[in-house]
């Protein structure tokens, strides 16, 4: 049988013998494109179903004939619809992708649109707001508030009330755990309260010195000498510490004045001698000053110290 070659729609279709397809295998001239078939049948011929069936019933169809009705129209499958099954277009598959599994339609209650508002609502299970109603001042006034303006006074000594400025400035300047503190004015051996520092800065005693020098005495004045007083010396003093007060024609000794000491016997008599005739004399003080008068000078000079209170 000789190879015969039919193209049925888009298909390629060899009809050939056995010994024919081995041979063209071995010669590798098998496409794999096309159909081979070894059919018993001498010969194959493609007709239509309407033909075939002419042939079928008029009695004329060959023993010897492979007759093929190949499909001459193309099958086309329509979309599927609400109420036909089809393919499914992309927007269905869309669609599809975007509904979650299990999830069911769900519609929304219908409600009643309100302005802006209080209100009180009912709410279900479900969370929907089944009901809703304005509040009533006597809703208001249920939860213990007062149904008209309530006026308050300024506090005072004997009744509750808001605090003014005043006295929430007060309060402000007073720290906690603070307590009324009486401080006296003056000095006294019966009270337990503090005193203030200055009354006891003025109370206090107050060491000076100066240093009178034989060559600084000068002659008494007329009236000074008419006193009996020939000589004169005016020094001012040196605080023995910083903070003690300036003399002034106020202040007032506490006693009389002590010489400066020396570990040498004569010098200390000396020194002694000089403290005599100064304290012998007139001392009193003037502004940051002390001045002594004399009968006689000091034949040494001499650093005297004294205890004042200004």
């Amino acid at each position: 049988m000789a190879k015969t070659t039919e193209t049925i729609g888009e298909f390629t279709m060899n009809i050939l013998t056995a010994e024919q397809y081995a041979d063209a295998k071995k010669n590798n001239q098998i496409d794999p494109n096309q159909l081979y078939f070894t059919p018993e049948k001498k010969l194959v011929v493609a007709v239509s179903q309407d033909e075939y069936e002419s042939m079928k019933e008029a009695g004329t169809l060959d023993e010897d004939v492979l007759y093929v009705t190949p499909a001459s129209e193309s099958v086309t499958i329509p979309e599927a619809t609400e109420t036909t099954a089809g393919l499914m277009p992309p927007s269905a598959v869309t669609k599809l992708k975007g509904i979650d599994e299990g999830a069911n339609k769900y519609t929304h209650p219908l409600h009643t649109a309100r302005t802006r508002g209080l209100y009180k609502i009912t709410v279900d299970s479900l969370g929907h707001v089944t009901a809703v109603s304005a509040v009533q001042k006597s809703d208001i006034t249920d939860l213990g508030i007062p149904s008209s303006d309530t006026t308050y006074s300024l506090a005072s000594a004997y009744s509750n009330g808001l605090m003014s400025s005043t006295q929430y400035s007060k309060l402000s300047g007073i720290e906690s755990g603070a307590n009324k503190t009486t401080v006296d004015a003056t000095l006294s051996s019966s009270s337990v309260n503090p005193v203030q520092n200055k009354i006891v800065y003025a109370a206090l005693p107050w060491e000076y010195s100066a240093t009178f020098y034989v060559d600084s005495w000068s002659t008494a004045t007329s009236d000074e000498q008419a006193q009996g007083f020939a000589y004169r010396q005016v020094v001012t003093p040196v605080k023995k510490i910083s903070v003690a007060p300036t003399i002034t024609a106020n202040s007032m000794f506490l006693g009389f004045g002590s010489p400066s000491d020396s570990s040498v016997l004569a010098t200390k008599v000396a020194l002694a001698e000089a403290a005599n005739v100064i304290n012998g004399g007139l001392v009193y003080t003037g502004s940051n000053s002390i001045t002594v008068l004399v009968e006689e000078k000091p034949t040494s000079d001499v650093t005297m110290t004294w205890w004042l209170r200004t």
